[in-house]
């Protein structure tokens, strides 16, 4: 499998971990299995984009942002982290919050895992959730 995902309470996040080579079936597939619904509706997601190489062009993540925007239920006001480390995956993630800029969850991009979830665990103190 090129992905795996767990949830972890501690950051009431989804964390999800892309590995190998990633086709645009794999990463559609991902984001059907984090987003539908088996997680609380408000549970953020922590994407881990590194050590990966993708066959995705621009018309694959406009399809996962209308997937996320159109299919996705959501509680308040949860966010989509991703953490990449190489200029590929940057640009891949950087199109999908672009294309994402109006929907009903916030979206970071970080270069490193700490980074992410020290952001997100202030992020959900100023919300109200617990740590």
């Amino acid at each position: 499998m090129a992905y795996s995902y767990q949830f972890d309470s501690s950051l009431h996040a989804i964390r999800v971990v892309l590995e190998g080579a990633i086709s645009a079936q794999d990463i559609a597939a991902a984001f059907k299995d984090v987003y539908s619904g088996r997680f609380p509706l408000d549970a953020n997601a922590l994407w881990s984009v590194n050590d990966c190489t993708f066959d995705v062009d621009v018309m694959d993540v406009f399809k996962l942002a209308k997937f996320t925007q159109s299919e996705r239920d959501i509680e308040g006001y949860p966010a989509t982290v991703f953490v990449v480390k190489d200029h590929q995956s940057r640009l891949l993630c950087e199109e999908y919050k672009a294309l994402v800029v109006e929907a009903p969850y916030e979206v970071k991009i970080f270069d490193r895992m700490d980074d992410a979830e020290n952001w997100l665990k202030q992020r959900n103190q100023s919300q109200g959730l617990q740590n």
